[in-house]
């Protein structure tokens, strides 16, 4: 789309404020002439050689543009907005007028102020139909722009089914080839289940037919165990008896021997006494060997030589009678 220059007119301030165009001014020697550009106004300088300026030489606008190019740009606008020839002509009106009848200019502040106002009129529509030009041309990009994005998603959503279906394609074959490998897996399987299940069904007979032989077995024993406890019970009972006849007999025994212990302690006390008895007696023998023994010196010392006591014959007959 083309931009037009005047896509950023009057939104913009100048950099500075320009001077109004003042109400009366004195009429010069030679005629003043302003800036051709109307949101300028300045008057400019000019010598009498050659052609007259119209625009200030020197004066810059946000952007970097002349009087010139805003007063371009404005025309433009003018244009798009039907208002150029209208305004052409209302301008070479004012410049006559201006010409001829400068004196009168405080007479005619009231016509100025009727024209600043359809001026300023004028450059509201202008600035509404460039602000609708503007959202018109940003909406015709974002339509260019989405309808570009749209065709780029459908291309790749082309290229996505497309990639999609080769793959579903080759998952389908992939699949196709499963399933065959499955079925021809099943079958054999199936083949060795039916065999595991007969080899189980022979296994369960031949155990079926053990734990049968078992539990006839089991019943005999159980049968000889009865008949065994039977017999262990008998016997138990005939050596219960036999228990308390012989715990009887222990009691006797153990009496007896009590009595037998008393007995034997009586015995051994009667013993030892008589042993003390004895003791003594032979201490009394061994007393009387030794003065038996010192009388038969005696004696026989009294016999060799001749004597013989009175005394110690009547002692040794006593002693011979005890």
């Amino acid at each position: 789309m083309t931009h037009h220059p005047v896509d950023d007119f009057h939104a913009e301030q100048p950099q500075s404020t320009p001077d109004p165009l003042p109400a009366h001014q004195p009429e010069p020697a030679s005629r003043t002439r302003y800036c051709g550009y109307h949101a300028c106004g300045q008057p400019l300088a000019y010598d009498g050689r050659g052609r007259p300026p119209e625009y200030c030489p020197d004066r810059r606008w946000p952007g970097g543009r002349t009087c010139r190019q805003m007063a371009a740009a404005e025309r433009a606008a003018e244009r798009a907005a039907g208002l150029a020839t209208p305004l052409d002509t209302f301008r070479a009106l004012s410049d006559r007028l201006a010409d001829t009848a400068a004196p009168l200019v405080r007479q005619l502040t009231e016509l100025l102020d009727a024209v600043t106002q359809v001026r300023d009129d004028a450059l509201a529509r202008m600035q509404e139909a460039r602000q609708a030009e503007a959202a018109a041309e940003q909406r015709a990009r974002e339509a260019c722009e989405a309808a570009e994005r749209a065709e780029q998603a459908r291309r790749a959503a082309e290229a996505d089914r497309d990639a999609a279906l080769a793959q579903a394609e080759t998952a389908l074959a992939q699949a196709k080839e499963i399933q065959q490998q499955a079925h021809a897996a099943i079958d054999a399987a199936q083949q060795q289940a039916q065999a595991a299940i007969e080899a189980a069904e022979q296994r369960i007979r031949h155990t079926r037919q053990e734990a049968d032989d078992a539990i006839q077995r089991a019943w005999q024993q159980v049968a000889e165990a009865e008949n065994r406890r039977g017999a262990a019970e008998a016997a138990a009972a005939v050596a219960a008896d036999r228990l308390a006849e012989q715990t009887h007999r222990r009691e006797l025994a153990e009496q007896h021997a009590q009595t037998a212990e008393q007995q034997a302690a009586a015995a051994a006390e009667q013993l030892r006494q008589a042993q003390a008895a004895a003791a003594a007696d032979r201490a009394a023998l061994q007393q009387a060997q030794r003065q038996l023994a010192d009388l038969q010196r005696q004696l026989a010392a009294h016999r060799a030589s001749g004597k013989r006591s009175p005394a110690l014959l009547r002692k040794t007959a006593g002693r011979g009678r005890r």
